[in-house]
C-alpha cells in the first residue's frame, strides 16, 4: 500500500506530470491526501470522505465524486423537506384531535412526534 500525503506540494508542473504518469503504473494500492484536484482527477478511482465522523466511499474520480455527492446532498435536503411536510401534517391532526372522543388517537400522533424528533437529535449529535 502506497501511502501519499499532499504530493504536490512544492514541486513544479513537470515533477507533478512525471509523479501522474509513474504512479498511474504502478500496481498497489493507493492512499493519496491531496488538495490538487486534477491530480486527484488523474489518478484516483475511488474517494472516501469522512464526514461527521462517518465515511462514506464513492466511485469514479474527484470530478465524478463531487457530482455525485450534489445529488446526495440534494436527495437528503428533498427527504428532510418530506419529513419537515409530514412532521406538520402530524402536529396538524394532534391539534385537530387533542379534544373529544378522539384524544387517545391524538396521543398516539403525539409519541410519534417525540420519537421523530428524538431521532433527529441523535443523528445531529454523529
Amino acid at each position: 500500500m502506497l501511502l501519499l500525503d499532499e504530493p504536490t506540494n512544492h514541486v513544479d508542473l513537470d515533477t507533478v506530470e512525471w509523479l501522474e504518469s509513474y504512479l498511474k503504473t504502478q500496481d498497489v494500492p493507493m492512499v493519496i491526501i491531496s488538495h490538487d484536484r486534477a491530480f486527484l482527477d488523474q489518478l484516483c478511482t475511488k474517494i472516501v470522505e469522512t464526514e461527521f465522523g462517518v465515511s462514506k466511499t464513492y466511485k469514479g474520480n474527484y470530478s465524478e465524486y463531487i457530482l455525485a455527492k450534489a445529488v446526495a446532498v440534494q436527495v437528503q435536503y428533498a427527504a428532510w423537506e418530506k419529513q419537515q411536510k409530514e412532521i406538520e401534517q402530524t402536529k396538524e391532526l394532534i391539534n385537530r384531535l387533542g379534544a373529544g372522543v378522539n384524544a387517545g388517537r391524538a396521543s398516539s400522533e403525539q409519541k410519534v412526534t417525540t420519537w421523530i424528533a428524538y431521532w433527529e437529535a441523535c443523528n445531529k449529535s454523529l
